[in-house]
């Protein structure tokens, strides 16, 4: 889990999730790279840090592995578009 929010991040791991706290595009760059490089197989990264560097993100969103899940945090939510029910629209090429 990647958030620029301590308190989502506090949240996660309460839930037993690790993750660490981004503060700007460079740092999101740096600890996804550091999560290529390991086991991990869904990478969650709130839509706040992921918008300040969508080019990446969205280039991270062609691989293969990790998936990459956008969630919203507690204080950025919009119900406007659910990131997780539209990925799978998208890789499915269905409508839920």
């Amino acid at each position: 889990m990647l958030s620029d929010s301590t308190d989502t991040l506090a949240g996660m791991r309460l839930a037993g999730i690790e993750g660490k706290n981004a503060r700007n595009a460079d740092e999101l760059k740096k600890f996804a790279e550091e999560c290529l490089d390991t086991d991990i197989a869904i990478l969650l990264i709130t839509n706040k840090l992921a918008d300040s560097s969508r080019s990446f993100v969205d280039e991270l969103k062609t691989r293969k592995s990790p998936l990459i899940v956008e969630i919203p945090d507690k204080e950025h939510y919009t119900e406007e578009h659910d990131s997780i029910t539209s990925y799978i629209q998208d890789a499915m090429g269905i409508k839920l």
